[in-house]
């Protein structure tokens, strides 16, 4: 769980899913930390810049990968999803 003074949220329509988006934020900086969407409840969206130590991170999901930067490197393990 996340708490503090500093976490603000605000939500957004999803283009694609019509659902609803929690973005969750620290209102002092402006950094992501998480969001959550409707249509997946169950999956926190952790922003991988928000941890202390993300090296041990290893991304299982790619979103938006129909307009990725040709110079971005791909994740040969990851789920891939054209649109988010």
């Amino acid at each position: 769980m996340v708490e503090g003074d500093t976490l603000a949220s605000f939500s957004t329509t999803g283009e694609d899913h019509g659902g609803e988006t929690q973005r969750n934020f620290c209102s002092a900086c402006g950094a992501p930390v998480f969001s959550i969407a409707a249509v997946a409840p169950q999956l926190a969206l952790i922003k991988a810049g928000s941890m202390d130590d993300a090296s041990w991170l290893e991304p299982s999901m790619e979103w938006w990968t129909s307009s990725a930067q040709p110079w971005s490197p791909r994740f040969e393990h990851a789920a891939q999803f054209e649109r988010g």
